[in-house]
């Protein structure tokens, strides 16, 4: 009994740390707002390029992630700046159900490192089983698709079952994420999002190398057409190497902090510049993506013929 009250007494210290700087939230507010809108017209260039569908979708489904959590990030930022947070004291459940954020937090970043494992185990598809039809790739990406928004949708349940049985003493309406729910729950979704998302990573950069191994002997093949078929495996994998770049760095350390600070390590005041660094690489993903897979020119290029329309209008 004494060690559940000093746990409860644990996560009600987390939640009235948590910074109240208005401008760190502002901050946030404008960049999740900037990332949201840089990422939908992101995803409307992917629609209008020139790839296989099966590309496409992957790609897509990775950006929708990007989307999710500038949403999120809007949601609580917008909350606690345009709204107003007040500082009294609530129960766990009433502020799951007065803040969107927290369920559109566990959902997206349950939908994003899944989205992210699609693409790697895509990869993995064309860099070990190179002779699966496109049709049977489809299918399996389409599939991973609806699994992962499946898995995010259940992990929501989880969240609210375990928050409403959880013992309802006060914690601060900030609503403070680790507060509201179990610590068990906190540790246990966080841990689940890293395995995810390292397990992503290394099989993305295994996939890659495989590719590059096989590919220096099957580019002595003489029948062309098989050729130029790899070859444009090859480049399917290539294509997906910023997604990676940006993960190993921009999704690995978040997530790996948030770890550290559910279980108590690092304080929470920590979770809004966790935010504030999150919305800023979410909008600097599309132009590192269009300047690895595409180059500095193009971009330079995509941006004078977008001018030099607007002046014809």
């Amino acid at each position: 009994m004494q060690a559940q009250q000093n746990e409860e007494n644990y996560f009600v210290e987390l939640a009235n740390d948590a910074s109240n700087s208005t401008l760190v939230q502002l901050l946030i507010l404008i960049f999740s707002t900037i990332a949201f809108f840089v990422n939908c017209l992101f995803l409307l260039a992917i629609d209008h390029e020139h790839a296989p569908r099966r590309m496409k979708n992957i790609i897509a489904s990775y950006v929708l992630a990007s989307i999710l959590k500038a949403a999120t990030a809007a949601s609580d930022s917008g909350r606690n700046v345009v709204i107003g947070a007040t500082t009294g004291t609530t129960s766990p459940t009433k502020c799951l159900f007065q803040s969107p954020d927290l369920i559109m937090l566990v959902f997206t970043s349950t939908y994003a490192v899944f989205a992210q494992l699609i693409v790697s185990l895509y990869a993995l598809v064309a860099s070990v089983w190179i002779y699966t039809p496109y049709s049977t790739r489809e299918k399996i990406s389409d599939n991973l698709f609806i699994a992962s928004v499946f898995v995010g949708i259940l992990n929501v349940i989880v969240l609210v079952l375990v928050t409403i049985f959880k013992n309802q003493h006060e914690i601060s309406s900030r609503c403070f994420f680790d507060a509201v729910v179990p610590r068990e729950y906190a540790v246990a979704h966080w841990f689940m999002v890293a395995l995810v998302c390292y397990s992503s990573v290394l099989i993305y950069f295994s996939a890659f190398f495989i590719m590059r191994v096989n590919w220096s002997s099957r580019k002595r093949i003489k029948n062309h057409a098989v050729l130029v078929a790899l070859k444009r495996e090859v480049e399917s994998v290539q294509i997906l190497m910023p997604i990676f770049l940006h993960a190993s760095v921009n999704d690995v350390i978040p997530i790996s902090c948030r770890i550290l600070i559910a279980v108590g390590v690092w304080t929470p005041v920590l979770i809004e510049y966790w935010w504030l660094a999150t919305c800023i690489e979410l909008c600097l993903f599309p132009v590192v993506y269009l300047y690895i897979s595409h180059g500095g020119s193009w971009i330079l290029d995509a941006i004078k013929n977008f001018c030099l329309k607007l002046i014809k209008k």
